[in-house]
């Protein structure tokens, strides 16, 4: 079936159908050229192209985890006229920034008839990220979504493929560099509005019966087109999205589907597509596989399987072969009771009149991992393109694999960063988590040297650690309760340069805690200062660790000894040229000033062997 002409409808809105989200800065420079300045904050551009104001007042703003209140003092009004677009910025302990400030900063790129207020959201992530602005009814009235910034560059629409995301270019129609800082964007100056515009049609399907079904249009238009999905012409409840999916479609599905598509300016209507639930024989066809399954006790496991079959199969799960009354759907779920289920074979059996098939996998069982937030930085020195980071300990008597495992900044999953790869965190042994940079990055921003070796550095994306209450959640792939958490820590406000750290302890009723972290200083607990910018913690440290060689250099008769030390203490360097020698001989002492130390052994001459050792003194 060809693609029918479009029909197009007048639409008259409420003033939010015309209201969109047009740029967004979500990673503010930290340069002014080769110059350090203080990093721009996180900032949209809210433009209401209608023909009459709207107030925003009461309106509230989130990103991919959390909603809040676009503006937290009662006395605070906002109203946007006709075709005005207003910017909206974000101070933290990392950019605080007066409105005066930021007009500075962007100088004549900013004209001044345009309003800029502070907003009381969430910060949004440079490494991607979704803006949303909820009305004061709770009606969802737009929502972008972008990928990894560029520090400086503002998202906006393309106008090409109608999706947001693309960077403000150089030569661009109303783009500008800011005066005062290498930024680039166009605050003020909104581009549209653009007609609504069907760029994919809507497509027939034929799918096996019990599997997903996926109908999908896309359009473009400033304003953000917005969606309504019917079946057999009825509207369908909640299908507001581009995109409608049937989980498991069946013959009763089988039908006419079309969407509507408006703006607040014109709404227009897809071709009808016919979706085919097919009704060929066939036997069980595995789709998607079972796969085995890890949790701890008091949790629920799930096992699921996807099959293609007509006429539709019947489902029988089994453990260990005995079969499990009433579980006859294509997910099963298991309450975990018991370490002593651990192994246990979970099959099933899938037939229809055509044939049968039977497949299975594992559940394994584990001790609640015990994990403790450690240290925490939110707010590195302003000298390098350094980002927050935070340290995991796990305080259990087992390994844990981490994949599949969740942290986030709220106590929720929605927007949580789930760990893709699979480290294994060992009893007494703590990872890194930084955010945006690579591992390499982070050790050459703290001193390979100065790290614990093997230390384990991973990248997360999305949070940010901070905020009005900050704290940190962590749960395992398996939860479906959110106050089922492996791990969690509450902290104070950032410092700047400086990360607080974490002493877990045992209090009166045998119930561990970890107490709000102490201020990192350099020799204390493990802190040292980070070879680039000076900041100072104690990345991979739960305390101040005994000396360690980490180069030892011979020129000509010199030899020269580097280790590992602790600010502020004293060491002696002692040798002997044999090890059956019964006595070190003292070749000197010294009194750290940093975490690296380094002596010269100007009396080792030719000999062909001499052994050294460097202990902490009073």
């Amino acid at each position: 079936m060809g693609i029918t002409a479009f029909a197009f409808f007048c639409f008259t809105a409420h003033g939010r159908g015309q209201l969109a989200i047009t740029e967004v800065m979500s990673s503010g420079s930290k340069l002014n050229g080769s110059q350090l300045v203080t990093q721009g904050p996180d900032f949209f551009e809210l433009t209401n192209f209608g023909d009459q104001e709207v107030d925003v007042t009461d309106y509230q703003i989130g990103d991919s985890q959390k909603i809040v209140p676009l503006f937290l003092d009662d006395s605070i009004r906002l109203t946007i006229g006709s075709k005005e677009s207003v910017i909206l910025i974000r101070t933290n302990a990392k950019t605080q920034m007066t409105v005066e400030q930021f007009r500075a900063r962007w100088g004549g790129c900013l004209p001044s008839s345009v309003q800029v207020r502070i907003y009381d959201g969430p910060g949004i992530s440079g490494s991607g990220d979704i803006v949303r602005l909820i009305d004061s009814e709770g009606v969802l009235v737009d929502r972008v979504e972008f990928g990894a910034a560029k520090p400086g560059v503002t998202f906006i629409y393309d106008t090409n493929s109608w999706d947001f995301g693309a960077f403000s270019g150089v030569g661009a129609a109303d783009t500008c560099g800011a005066e005062h800082a290498s930024e680039l964007g166009s605050p003020g100056f909104a581009r549209g509005p653009f007609p609504l515009t069907l760029i994919r049609d809507v497509a027939d399907q034929d799918v096996c019966a019990g599997t997903p079904a996926l109908l999908s249009v896309k359009a473009g238009g400033l304003p953000r087109p917005r969606y309504q999905w019917f079946f057999n012409d009825s509207p369908i409840d909640g299908a507001t999205e581009r995109e409608l999916l049937l989980p498991r479609a069946r013959l009763e599905d089988q039908g006419r589907y079309r969407v509507t598509v408006e703006n607040g300016f014109l709404s227009m209507e897809s071709r009808t597509a016919t979706l085919t639930v097919s009704s060929r024989e066939s036997l069980p066809v595995i789709v998607t596989p079972l796969t085995d399954f890890q949790v701890y006790t008091g949790q629920t496991a799930r096992f699921s399987i996807t099959v293609c079959a007509f006429p539709l199969p019947t489902y029988q799960w089994s453990s260990n072969n005995v079969e499990i009354p009433g579980a006859t759907n294509p997910t099963v779920t298991i309450p975990v009771t018991s370490l002593k289920m651990s192994g246990i074979e979970f099959s099933v059996r899938v037939a229809n009149s055509i044939g049968s098939l039977r497949t299975s996998a594992h559940l394994t069982v584990i001790p609640k991992p015990d994990l403790a937030i450690t240290e925490i930085m939110g707010l590195p020195n302003l000298c390098g393109l350094h980002d927050e980071w935070f340290e995991v300990l796990n305080r259990g008597a087992a390994a844990v694999n981490l994949h599949g495992y969740r942290i986030s900044d709220s106590p929720g999953f929605d927007g949580a960063f789930a760990i893709p790869d699979s480290p294994v965190l060992q009893p007494g042994e703590v990872m890194v988590f930084v955010k945006g940079m690579s591992p390499d990055q982070f050790r050459s921003w703290w001193g390979e040297e100065n790290l614990p070796r093997g230390l384990q550095i991973a990248t997360y994306r999305g949070f940010s650690v901070g905020g009005a209450t900050p704290a940190l959640y962590i749960w395992n792939g398996a939860a479906d309760d959110p106050s089922d958490q492996v791990g969690w820590q509450s902290y104070a406000q950032d410092l700047q340069g400086l990360s607080h750290y974490f002493e877990c302890a045992t209090i009166a009723d045998d119930a561990d805690i970890c107490l709000i972290g102490a201020v990192s200083a350099a020799g204390v607990a493990g802190g040292f200062r980070a070879k680039e910018c000076g900041d100072i913690g104690s990345p991979g440290y739960l305390a101040n660790p005994p000396p360690r060689f980490v180069d030892i250099r011979r020129e000509n008769s010199l030899t020269t000894l580097r280790w590992r030390a602790v600010e502020g203490k004293n060491y002696a360097l002692t040798y002997k040229d044999s090890l059956l020698d019964s006595n070190w001989k003292p070749l000197d002492n010294a009194s750290a000033t940093n975490s690296i130390l380094a002596i010269t052994d100007s009396k080792s001459g030719n000999r062909k062997q001499r052994f050294y050792r460097v202990q902490e003194t009073p």
